[in-house]
């Protein structure tokens, strides 16, 4: 933290498709783990924004009736502190499999807005972002399957409550 200044407490949730299509973004995540705080703390700091804490989560996910991992969630990992674990989590994930061409992404989604953001006092952010190459499956289709997961919301327009805000 800069003195005089008040700084950021950023939590950021990585929802990445992680099926065999993905191998040139997934490798470029691998890639740049290890700089991530770096040259994000530098690209807020241009902006005359500091950031005090900075935690980012991944969340891979696939497709619950193709993939034998469908969803591979970390817990949040604080950057530059724990950059080796976050390195280590994502090197762990291997592009494979896909099946058809909708994905699971609106449950990877529904998993990021449920994690347990920072309470820091100060200015937070919580920030979701999605990489994924394929459009997804309506929220619920794969429900059925094995290891889907609890707890997700009935349908699109709960999704948009929750991104909201107003229904957790």
């Amino acid at each position: 933290m800069i003195l005089g200044h008040d700084g950021y407490n950023i939590d950021i949730v990585m929802c990445l498709d992680a099926t065999r299509s993905m191998a040139p973004i997934i490798n470029e995540v691998k890639n740049n783990a290890m700089t991530f705080h770096e040259k994000f703390v530098a690209s807020m700091e241009e902006q005359d924004k500091y950031v005090d804490i900075l935690r980012i989560k991944v969340i891979f996910f696939k497709d619950y009736i193709c993939d034998s991992e469908p969803m591979k969630e970390s817990r949040f990992f604080e950057l530059p502190k724990e950059s080796d674990a976050f390195k280590n989590f994502v090197s762990s994930i291997e592009p494979t499999g896909g099946g058809d061409t909708p994905k699971n992404a609106l449950e990877a989604i529904a998993k990021a807005l449920q994690s347990d953001w920072t309470l820091a006092s100060g200015k937070k952010r919580h920030v979701v972002l999605l990489f994924t190459d394929a459009p997804a499956h309506p929220l619920g289709e794969r429900k059925d399957c094995p290891g889907y997961p609890t707890n997700m919301p009935k349908n699109l327009a709960q999704l948009g409550a929750w991104w909201e805000g107003t229904d957790q």
